[in-house]
């Protein structure tokens, strides 16, 4: 099943089967189970943030009790996984800093700090040997998840049971767009980048209400997620250039230049594609969407 509301299922329907499927292949994913994966603790967390901006959409039909244990449960999960993740992801963007910027001046400091996020690498795997264990328990909880799914009491259908949740989290983008162009800063941007998924999230499960009009709005979202994404990574090889910077001396100083640098290109993209995503008040965003919703389910 897609990640997206079928016409001819019911709200709570749809969830059980969209947060089903997902954790299954989570579990799949983490175990190594489906052919030519190549990185699945990687999929297995897009799999957990789909889930967790499902549970925001419907936040209010499940009750803050239930809200909170479910979404803590997935956010501590995809935590657990994390720092598998971390050394790789700075490797790669380093290399994109390499690619980006040629010149043999430069390119040499970058190897050499990629030479010790490798070095970095090896020693977290190292320490991560139990890791094995836990992801087999992790999978084993995941497919039992269909059991947890019947203590979420979801009873009512309809766009009433979304629109809040909807509204509450454009309205919470737009003050994160607005808080991230007015003080521009990493936490700032991070902060944004965390509402925009949830914004491109929502618009892929609510994709058959308006297919032409949502796959396009889809589209510039996950544009606009790659960007922050980027821009996020930055910020945490900033992170280990500060941290590393007497053993890495130059190389740091050099590569921390051109990770800000790239920063503010990746900034100056972003911020007039988010004026365009975020130009609606949240009450037109939500009437929209409601009047499609109606209109697709009369079909």
């Amino acid at each position: 099943m897609p990640y997206r509301f079928k016409r001819k299922e019911s709200v709570p329907e749809s969830v059980v089967h969209i947060v089903t499927e997902q954790t299954q292949y989570a579990a799949r994913e983490i175990r190594g189970d489906i052919a030519g994966s190549r990185d699945g603790v990687h999929n297995a967390r897009k799999s957990f943030k789909k889930i967790r901006s499902l549970l925001r959409m419907i936040r209010g039909e499940m009750g803050n009790d239930v809200y909170h244990r479910e979404n803590g449960w997935f956010r501590s999960t995809a935590h657990r996984l994390a720092a598998a993740r971390d050394a790789e992801a700075m490797i790669e963007t380093c290399d994109k800093l390499v690619e980006r910027y040629a010149d043999p001046r430069q390119c040499g400091p970058l190897e050499t700090v990629g030479e010790s996020l490798a070095r970095w690498r090896k020693c977290s795997l190292q320490e991560n040997e139990g890791m094995n264990r836990d992801v087999e328990e992790l999978a084993a909880q995941l497919e039992r998840m269909p059991e947890r799914l019947d203590g979420w009491s979801l009873e009512h259908d309809g766009f009433v049971t979304l629109a809040p949740g909807l509204e509450r989290s454009y309205r919470r983008g737009r003050k994160a767009f607005d808080s991230a162009r007015e003080q521009p800063d990493d936490t700032r941007f991070h902060e944004w980048r965390k509402r925009v998924k949830d914004y491109w999230y929502h618009t892929r499960l609510l994709r058959d209400i308006w297919p032409t009009l949502m796959e396009a709005r889809a589209s510039e979202l996950k544009r606009l997620s790659d960007l922050l994404g980027d821009d996020h990574d930055l910020a945490v090889l900033g992170v280990f250039l500060r941290r590393e910077r007497k053993a890495l001396d130059t190389s740091a100083q050099v590569t921390a230049y051109l990770a800000e640098q790239r920063q503010q290109e990746l900034r100056a993209e972003a911020v007039p594609l988010g004026r365009l995503l975020y130009a609606r008040t949240p009450s037109c965003a939500l009437e929209e969407l409601g009047r499609s919703w109606r209109v697709w389910k009369a079909g």
